[in-house]
């Protein structure tokens, strides 16, 4: 399970720095954030493709943790 997280968060920080034109330490912390429940605070210029993609990585990561 730790490599699905891992994963996630890489898709993540490739998806900030690629689609959203972040560095790789503002991609890491929003990826960091999306996955647990601070990402629930987001700044108001994410584009809605980040904030669905957060909530798909969100889900995706509590039906992971729930199935433990």
């Amino acid at each position: 399970m730790f490599t699905l997280l891992v994963i996630w968060l890489a898709a993540g920080v490739l998806y900030g720095m690629l689609v959203e034109d972040w560095g790789l330490v503002t991609s890491i912390y929003f990826s960091v954030a999306a996955l647990s429940t601070g990402g629930e605070v987001t700044p108001s210029y994410i584009r809605c493709c980040c904030v669905v993609m957060r909530d798909i990585i969100k889900f995706a990561t509590e039906v992971t943790l729930s199935s433990l």
